[in-house]
């Protein structure tokens, strides 16, 4: 009772004097007291006692435990449990030579973005341009603190969780600073500015003669130079049965919808969003509502409306909109939006919008989303360059800080090597697209590899279904925009919020017990796919059907070179249909000279309870392997074996998910 008094006593303190009670109880007993003992109720789930729970997440700033196998059981549509099993086993194997692995060669690093060098065969020497430059990483980005997503940001929880965020920001730009002063006294050498500073990649905005480009590059350090306005664009009825919930049946999410597995934000980079469109509004879907081309460095100000290419009103309204238009344009998730606008609202002389992905802008929004607690990050764009531009190292940093990306292959296909930025990065999921009533390959789906010959896209979901718009053509303003309008939304535009929304309803469902790694959300969207090795360029792990009703099990684990580990899968009664096993590993970045390096080749084989390998995925290049034992699925003990088949340096963390479906 008197606990309660001074939850009471805080939460009326909070609505006048938040800043001095935020800094009295920052770090304090109370807080830690707060987070232990406040308990959640909402779980319908019965949870072996030994697991952890959602509260163990709140304010949490480290990784999940390793060796730790979960395991859940479906029915019905419904989740009947979630326990612990046994722990893994090592053991030392070993390896057999892959026959192609003198094939894999991987492309020289360019260092320049394409538009970089037009400019410097079309411009005059000494005409000054505005660009990102980009240095190797020298620091550690930290992990964030995990909000208490049952409660509103205003919550005392999430304000000490965006304080304590705060903190990190400060510590980070403080570092930036002191390198960038080095960096500063460099650039006057060669008649270059810094005008702009960032804290989540060693970047700077800069103005320079377009002479001094060449003379940059002559510092190894240098790892990309790209346009802060790029002339790279978003990547862009009445048929009853191309609607939003035929996607949805298609992925089978409604079954995680229906388990109020809809807390949290989702942030959504795109062209901004018409926010009192019937979809996304009474109820409201949006909760910050943001302009990071024309407002500040906080994305305050300026105008936040999809007001030029009708292409985030309709992504946002795939992934929470409102039942207003009834059941069959419904959003996936139920999650709230958070919409971080990245291109401008510029036309040309002819009043077409022109205003494409802005570098600037992006590197602001993923700063804004991590600092916001968008533990899922929706990158809706298909910008030029490679994963090592700006935008794809903050994509890579903003996993490490706790979110998960997933962002659009993009629609330069159907040629290889095509996958757009940050779908190319190493820490992203890359998202293809087929169409929501034929089935069909989006054809201009972006393909990779990526220029180190990773898979992408990593997984493909619906695209052409009908949703939100504004009213206006693409890149055509018109004015007013509509608050009614519906269209066909095509393109990987079309699919990545489905990826997205579905990402999130994972997070949430494994979140339940704690566990709150973007690996594992990852390594679930992998599983769910429906394509194993060997894989391609066009599919990756295929289309996305989320496990329901079965046995599922999840975890992650660090492998050495030339290790096992074997996880045990108790398949208590036999059953009909496949056993599908994935892994996904965050590699971290080579620096630009390294590319010819071998990365960590990781391998998964299906091992029968009688011993027999029943299928393996053994892909070079990767960091997702997939595999599948077809068919009838006898009752005992099956293995996941997770190899390290060529680790270089410390042990690689690998994430790993296992299901088997009714």
């Amino acid at each position: 009772m008197v606990f309660q008094y001074f939850i009471s006593g805080i939460k009326s303190l909070m609505s006048s004097q938040q800043s001095a009670v935020l800094k009295l109880l920052t770090g304090s007993v109370f807080v830690l007291f707060l987070v232990c003992c406040e308990r959640n109720a909402n779980t319908a789930v019965k949870m072996d006692a030994k697991l952890p729970d959602f509260e163990s997440a709140v304010l949490s700033e480290v990784e999940d435990e390793f060796d730790k196998v979960f395991y859940e059981e479906w029915a019905k549509g419904k989740p009947l449990k979630i326990q612990l099993n046994s722990p893994p086993k090592r053991f030392k194997e070993k390896q057999i030579f892959k026959q192609n692995d003198s094939d894999i060669k991987p492309l020289a690093a360019s260092r320049l973005h394409p538009l970089i060098n037009n400019w410097m065969g079309a411009k005059k020497p000494d005409e000054m341009v505005e660009v990102i430059l980009s240095v190797e990483e020298y620091l550690t980005i930290p992990r964030f603190p995990e909000p208490d997503i049952s409660k509103s940001r205003n919550d005392i929880r999430n304000l000490t969780a965006l304080n304590r965020s705060n903190e990190i920001i400060r510590e980070l730009k403080d570092k930036r600073r002191q390198y960038n002063e080095k960096l500063h006294q460099q650039l006057a050498t060669l008649k270059a500015k810094i005008i702009e500073e960032f804290w989540l990649v060693p970047a700077v905005r800069i103005s320079l003669p377009i002479a001094s480009i060449e003379r940059i590059l002559s510092n190894k350090r240098i790892s990309y130079i790209e346009p802060v306005q790029s002339s790279d664009y978003p990547p862009a009825n009445a048929n009853a049965n191309d609607d939003v919930d035929d996607a949805r049946a298609l992925l089978q999410s409604d079954a995680y919808f229906n388990q109020d597995l809809t807390a949290g934000w989702i942030g959504l980079l795109d062209s901004g969003v018409h926010r009192t469109h019937e979809l996304l509004s009474k109820p409201e879907r949006i909760a910050l509502w943001r302009d990071c081309t024309s407002g500040n460095s906080n994305c305050s100000g300026g105008n936040a409306d999809d007001s030029c290419w009708n292409h985030g009103t309709s992504a946002a309204a795939i992934i929470s909109g409102n039942n207003n238009q009834a059941n069959a344009q419904r959003g996936v998730s139920g999650i709230m939006v958070d919409s971080w606008k990245v291109y401008p609202d510029s036309t040309d002389a002819t009043g077409n919008c022109n205003g494409g992905l802005n570098t600037a802008a992006t590197l602001r929004a993923f700063e804004q989303a991590v600092l916001w607690f968008d533990k899922i990050i929706v990158a809706e764009m298909q910008g030029s360059g490679d994963e090592y531009s700006s935008i794809s190292k903050a994509a890579d940093a903003a996993f490490d800080t706790g979110s998960a990306v997933i962002a659009a292959n993009g629609n330069k296909g159907p040629g290889a090597g095509t996958v757009s930025v940050p779908a190319i990065a190493h820490r992203v999921i890359g998202v293809g697209a087929f169409d929501t009533q034929t089935a069909n390959q989006y054809a201009n789906q972006s393909r990779g590899p990526a220029n180190d010959n990773r898979i992408k896209p990593d997984i493909q979901t619906p695209n052409n279904s009908e949703t939100a718009s504004t009213g206006c053509g693409f890149g055509s303003p018109c004015t007013p925009l509509s608050d009614t309008a519906n269209r066909n939304f095509g393109g990987t535009s079309g699919a990545v919020p489905y990826a997205g929304a579905i990402a999130a309803l994972a997070r949430n469902w494994m979140r339940k017990v704690g566990q709150t790694d973007p690996g594992h959300v990852y390594a679930r969207l992998i599983v769910s796919g429906q394509i194993s090795f060997p894989f391609n360029n066009t599919s990756g792990a295929g289309p996305v059907r989320m496990p329901v009703n079965g046995y599922s099990w999840w975890g992650k684990v660090a492998v050495e070179d030339g290790e096992a580990i074997e996880i045990p899968i108790n398949v208590s009664r036999a059953t009909a249909n496949n056993l599908d096993a994935a892994i996904w590993w965050p590699e971290k970045n080579k620096k630009w000279w390294q590319l010819s390096e071998k990365h960590n080749d990781i391998d998964l084989r299906i091992v029968s309870p009688v011993g027999v390998v029943n299928d393996s995925s053994l892909s070079i290049s990767s960091v997702f392997e997939r595999v599948r034992a077809s068919g009838g699925v006898a009752a005992g003990i099956w293995k996941l074996r997770i190899s390290g088949y060529s680790v270089g340096g410390s042990a690689q963390t690998v994430y790993y998910n296992a299901t088997v479906r009714n």
